[in-house]
C-alpha cells in the first residue's frame, strides 16, 4: 500500500510542471536577454516595470497567447499588434525596440 502511494506521489509529481501555464516574457536586451518580466495573459493593460518601461527589446510568447505591445500606459497606441509564438527576440525588426511601456496578452482566437 505505502509503494503504491509513493508510485503516485512520483507521478504526480511530473505532471505538475507540464501542467503549468507558460507566460509571455519581455526582455531588455536582444536576443531574448538581459532584465525580464513575465506578463499574466490575462486581456488586461499591463504596465511594463519601472525598470522595463520603455527599454523592452524582445519577447517570447508561448504557443496559444498573442500579445499586443503598446507605447501608452492606457494600451491605445500600438506598437506591435498580433505577436504570437515563439516571439521576436529583436524588435529593430519591427522599428519597436525601447518603444513598449504596456502590454495586453491573451489565449490566441485560433485556440
Amino acid at each position: 500500500m505505502v509503494s503504491s502511494k509513493v508510485f503516485l506521489l512520483a507521478v504526480l509529481s511530473c505532471a505538475a510542471p507540464a501542467l503549468a501555464v507558460e507566460k509571455p516574457t519581455l526582455y531588455s536586451e536582444a536576443p531574448c536577454r538581459g532584465i525580464s518580466q513575465t506578463i499574466e495573459p490575462n486581456e488586461n493593460c499591463t504596465i511594463v516595470s519601472a525598470d522595463l518601461k520603455g527599454k523592452v527589446s524582445g519577447a517570447t510568447v508561448p504557443e496559444a497567447l498573442i500579445c499586443n505591445f503598446y507605447k501608452d500606459e492606457k494600451c491605445e497606441d500600438p506598437v506591435i499588434v498580433g505577436l504570437e509564438d515563439p516571439g521576436v527576440c529583436d524588435f529593430d525588426e519591427f522599428e519597436a525596440t525601447n518603444k513598449t511601456v504596456a502590454v495586453v496578452c491573451s489565449k490566441s482566437e485560433t485556440n
